[in-house]
Formats: structure tokens, C-alpha cells, sequence
């Protein structure tokens, strides 16, 4: 008898076990209903599609402790579903990656750049980049970059070059009478060995009228720029372009173009 209780108490001891097995199982299961259930709510309140709710549920929970950590359940189930919802492409509350479609002008006269850079503002692009060089082949080249804008305006360019400051400043407060933006500026070496500084000036056509004051301040020395600019920022002029270009004795210039918003 006693040898046969003792069979019936390993018996009952391994069905119990077993039973404390299935019923982790069991509970397991029911914490991944709630969970794929928490999920699809979730994913639901932030406009992610039933495809990436399924791809979620594709992934394990993770193992989370019992009832004498909430806050650690709770933390790990975030975690766990933040994970999910970026791997499946579509992360809550934001919008799928950004894709740029650029157009690249290249050409070696400022006003062939100037007229097709007009042109590809009338089919939404707008300007991004500009540098100038000398190409392999020995010539010279202005290259400027366009992306195309999300959401276009009526954009119009104005491309200025020239080698005489006098001559820069005076088109630079024309065209900021006419409410032309500084957006770019470079050195272009030109056919003739002489290097212009070129700016590239945008105005949009759609918003309120803007009247832009420029300042272009241009020396061989830093102290003197230093000077300059110190009693260009007194009076309100920001800093908008830099350049050193060559200057026709063979000296190397600083080139700094400042603007504040005028009075209309």
C-alpha cells in the first residue's frame, strides 16, 4: 500500500505539473490575444492598414513578468509594439519616407541658366544648389540644382554675374526693389579668365510683397571685413553668401553678401 501511494503521488505530482504547464500555455495565449487585439486597436487609431496588422501579429510578444510589475508590462508592451509597427513599414503618426525628384541645368552662360531655370519652376521644380568650375574637357560650367517641390508655387529667378562689386551691388537693390530672395551664390570662372561671382535670386509670386535692402561688402583683408560686417550687423543686415574669387591683379577677394527686409 505504501508503495502504491507513493506511484499515486508522483502521478498526481507530475499531473499537476503538467496542468501548471498548460496552464502557463494557456495564459500565454490569452496575454497574445490581448496583445495582437491591443495591437490592431492601436494600429487602427493611428490609420495603419489591416495588412500591417497582420504582419504584426506575425511577430511574438514579448515575455512579460506577472502581476507584481504592471508598469514594467506595461513599458515592454510599448516597446514591443512601436517595434512592430516600424518594422512593418508604416510607423504611427507619420508619413512614409520623403522622395526628391532633382533636375540638374548645366551650361556655361548665366542667362541660358537664368531662362531655364524659370522654365522648370513652371513645372513645379525650385532651386536648391549652384556651383561653378571648369569641366574636364577645359570648360567652364555653371551647374544649379532643382528638386521638385511638394507644393509648388509660382516661382520666378533672377540670375545675376558680374566681376565689379559696383556693378553687383547696384542689380542686387534692383532686384531686391522687386522683392528678389538671395537663395544661392558661387565663383564662375568665365572664357576670359575672369572669375564673376554669381547670384541666384528667387521671388515668389504668390506671397505678399517684400522689399530686400543688400549689402555686398568685398576685401582682401579679414580685419576689414571683420569691421564691415560688424557695422553691417548694427544695422540689421544678415549674412546671406560668401565667396573668394580671384580678382583681375591676381589677388583673392572676400565677397559677403548681406540683406534685412525694407519698408515697401
Amino acid at each position: 500500500m505504501q508503495f502504491r501511494f507513493r506511484r499515486r503521488g508522483r502521478r498526481r505530482a507530475r499531473l499537476s505539473c503538467h496542468g501548471q504547464v498548460r496552464g502557463l500555455r494557456a495564459g500565454r495565449r490569452q496575454r497574445q490575444r490581448r496583445v495582437y487585439h491591443a495591437t490592431g486597436r492601436s494600429a487602427a487609431c493611428a490609420g495603419v492598414s489591416n495588412t500591417d496588422v497582420r504582419m504584426a501579429e506575425a511577430f511574438s510578444p514579448p515575455e512579460i513578468g506577472g502581476k507584481e510589475e504592471p508598469m514594467k508590462q506595461i513599458v515592454a508592451l510599448c516597446i514591443w509594439t512601436q517595434g512592430v509597427v516600424l518594422a512593418s513599414g508604416s510607423p504611427a503618426g507619420a508619413q512614409p519616407a520623403d522622395r526628391y525628384e532633382y533636375l540638374v541645368l548645366a551650361t556655361s552662360r548665366t542667362s541660358t541658366m537664368e531662362r531655364e531655370m524659370n522654365e522648370a519652376a513652371e513645372d513645379g521644380y525650385r532651386f536648391k544648389a549652384v556651383m561653378g568650375g571648369d569641366r574636364e574637357a577645359g570648360d567652364t560650367e555653371l551647374v544649379a540644382i532643382m528638386v521638385r517641390d511638394p507644393a509648388p508655387g509660382r516661382r520666378s529667378y533672377r540670375v545675376l554675374a558680374t566681376a565689379q562689386t559696383s556693378t553687383m551691388q547696384a542689380e542686387l537693390e534692383e532686384a531686391g526693389a522687386e522683392g528678389y530672395d538671395h537663395r544661392g551664390q558661387t565663383v564662375y570662372p568665365t572664357i576670359f579668365g575672369v572669375q564673376e561671382v554669381v547670384v541666384i535670386l528667387e521671388r515668389d509670386e504668390e506671397a505678399p510683397a517684400v522689399r530686400y535692402d543688400y549689402e555686398l561688402l568685398a576685401t582682401n583683408r579679414t580685419s576689414t571685413m571683420q569691421r564691415e560686417l560688424s557695422t553691417a550687423g548694427r544695422r540689421g543686415f544678415e549674412v546671406v553668401g560668401l565667396t573668394v574669387s580671384e580678382t583681375e591683379f591676381g589677388g583673392f577677394e572676400l565677397v559677403v553678401i548681406t540683406r534685412r527686409v525694407g519698408a515697401r
